[in-house]
């Protein structure tokens, strides 16, 4: 039998090595940026953005306002009554009392039947997801869970 060889140049080879390095790289980057958004590790816009488009949401990340606070020590009524949404998602902001946070909120371009504007509100500390909501902007307006 005759063996077919393929007959390439020097700089072909490389081109082709090289080319296979940059997939891996690029597949090597893509999983890690899932892992962090699946893992909740948020620390910037960006990845507070992709957290949320994890969930369904698609946002204006252009539009994005982002605050740093300090959670109460004791949680008033009004307080209180927001935990109990996060911890209907599995969330509990006890847990970051008296800590400094970072909330990210971002209008909402995909949130279906409604005129008004929806906001998606994403909470983190320590670059770690503590909580968030959807809600909408109107006085009449709305609140639910992420999910």
């Amino acid at each position: 039998m005759k063996e077919n060889r393929i007959k390439m140049s020097r700089k072909a080879a490389v081109c082709i090595v090289l080319a296979i390095a940059a997939a891996l790289f690029l597949i090597v980057v893509l999983a890690g940026i899932q892992r962090n958004a699946a893992s909740g590790k948020v620390e910037s816009a960006e990845d507070a953005a992709e957290y949320l488009l994890g969930l369904g949401w698609e946002v204006d990340q252009n539009a994005v306002t982002i605050q740093t606070t300090v959670l109460p020590e004791y949680f008033d009524n009004t307080i209180s009554a927001y935990n109990k949404l996060q911890l209907e998602q599995g969330f509990d902001l006890t847990e970051q009392a008296g800590q400094e946070i970072t909330v990210y909120l971002f209008p909402v371009t995909n949130y279906p039947n409604t005129s008004g504007d929806v906001l998606a509100c994403l909470m983190t500390c320590k670059g770690k997801v503590i909580g968030g909501d959807i809600h909408s902007s109107e006085l009449d307006g709305f609140m639910h869970a992420l999910k």
